[in-house]
């Protein structure tokens, strides 16, 4: 015999052989020799498959002592005619090939095929660690929204879907105010678990100003009260102005900043404005005739004089230096006149106005047109006063040997065709204030 593996016998009866084919040779006493092959077959090996039934999340069993494990076994090879026999936590040896509502442990099946052939196999099914939650907090300190929630999943299967009360699905929140946040977290096999975090805080400092005003423009009687209606006492109070009361007073007009920080260490800024009414502002008004002058004429009593005002807080009063009241005044001679102006708020302001008039008209007796540069002209003081007025010469057998019309002290003793009249004496009239007044004069021409 010759055989699979070097395999090799001179026995007629064989035992224990393997699988494979074997050649035998039988030879006679003559020498006669026959060869033939005989195959030996064997069945594939007995196998046992045990697969378990995973859940979304790629585990065996979905949550922490849920016992919803599931397997299946296969037999393979050996000769058909098997009989099992299972081991493992609470499963009845005779169970059958699947088995279900199954615990964290090891579970054996154990196969035996017609031959008696035997195989074992074993799987562990392992079920995660029960869903953990716990939170970092941060205080919403200041009365301001700052808290912060920092959620932490342990164990279960990942990945975790929260959902917060505020109905936001992130891992952690932030900008919350103080308060409750009850959260729900899923794994991957829909195991649940829940956590109510606590957000505590501290109340803010918030500010309130009562400001009152400056009365008068310029004034320094402005304030500030300021009230503080929440954070926690004490409070330390800085101002711009250097102060560090609670309370300003005696202030100008102007922006003054506070800052205040109570005992948490919470601050707070406040900008208040100390107003003042716009400065009294008075125009006076000095009614003027044609000759330019407050008065008419010298020595008349018919100046006219108004005053208006705007700023300050009215109603206005108005005192006069003459001892007269209100905005208009009338009739009034030359002079200085004080006005005193009080607004509403006794803010005080004083103006000062002056009525001219012009000169008296003096007319001269003479004057000498010699060109010497001394009285070559005929002047007239306080002309100027009297822009419009009409001037006439006339000789001493009444002819009129010079006229103009607002004259200007320039007559150097000419006629009307500007030749130089002779020396003697001439009669001067002089028509003013819309004829109203009449000044004439004898006058003396000489060279």
């Amino acid at each position: 015999w010759t055989g699979p593996g070097g395999f090799g016998s001179t026995d007629s009866i064989l035992n224990g052989l393997a699988a494979g084919t074997y050649t035998y040779s039988v030879t006679d006493t003559n020498g006669c020799e026959l060869i033939a092959d005989v195959t030996l077959s064997a069945p594939d090996p007995l196998a046992v498959v045990i697969d378990p039934d995973l859940h979304p999340g790629g585990t065996a069993i979905s949550c922490a002592g849920s016992g919803d494990g599931s397997i299946t076994a296969t037999i393979a090879g050996g000769t058909a005619g098997y009989t099992w026999a299972w081991s493992g936590p609470g499963v009845p040896p005779a169970s059958p090939l699947g088995l279900s509502a199954l615990g964290a442990g090891t579970y054996c099946l154990q196969v035996t095929d017609t031959n008696n052939c035997i195989t074992q196999t074993c799987i562990e099914l392992v079920e995660p660690q029960p869903l953990d939650l716990s939170t970092t907090i941060n205080e919403a300190a200041c009365g301001q929204n700052i808290g912060t929630i920092d959620l932490t999943v342990m164990g279960g299967t990942g990945p975790f879907a929260p959902l917060w009360s505020t109905g936001a699905t992130s891992e952690d929140l932030s900008g919350l105010a103080p308060g409750s946040y009850q959260v729900l977290v899923s794994d991957a096999n829909g195991c649940l678990d829940s956590l109510t975090a606590f957000v505590t805080g501290t109340p803010g400092v918030e500010l309130i100003a009562d400001v009152t005003g400056s009365l008068c423009n310029d004034g320094n009687d402005g304030a500030i009260d300021l009230s503080i209606t929440s954070g926690s006492a004490p409070f330390v109070m800085v101002w711009s102005n250097g102060s560090s009361d609670e309370d300003l007073s005696g202030l100008t007009a102007g922006w003054y900043d506070v800052s205040v920080t109570d005992a948490n260490g919470c601050t707070a800024a406040l900008e208040a404005e100390v107003t003042e009414p716009a400065p009294l502002d008075v125009d006076t008004t000095v009614f003027r005739y044609a000759n330019g002058y407050a008065i008419s004429t010298a020595g008349a009593s018919d100046g006219n004089v108004q005053v208006s005002v705007s700023g300050g807080s009215a109603p206005y009063t108005f005192a006069w230096s003459n001892g007269a009241t209100g905005q208009f005044q009338s009739g009034l001679p030359s002079g200085t006149y004080t006005i005193t102006i009080t607004d509403a708020n006794g803010c005080i302001r004083v103006v000062t106005v002056v009525l001219d008039e012009p000169d008296v008209l003096d007319l001269p007796t003479g004057f000498t047109p010699n060109g010497d540069g001394a009285n070559d002209v005929y002047f007239i003081r306080g002309l100027d006063g009297f822009p419009r007025n009409t001037f006439l010469v006339v000789n001493r057998w009444g002819g009129t040997v010079f006229e103009t019309i607002n004259y200007r002290n320039d007559w150097a003793g000419t006629n009307m065709n500007g030749e130089p009249l002779p020396n003697g004496t001439y009669f001067v009239l002089l028509t003013v204030a819309d004829g109203t007044i009449k000044e004439q004069r004898y006058v003396d021409l000489r060279r």
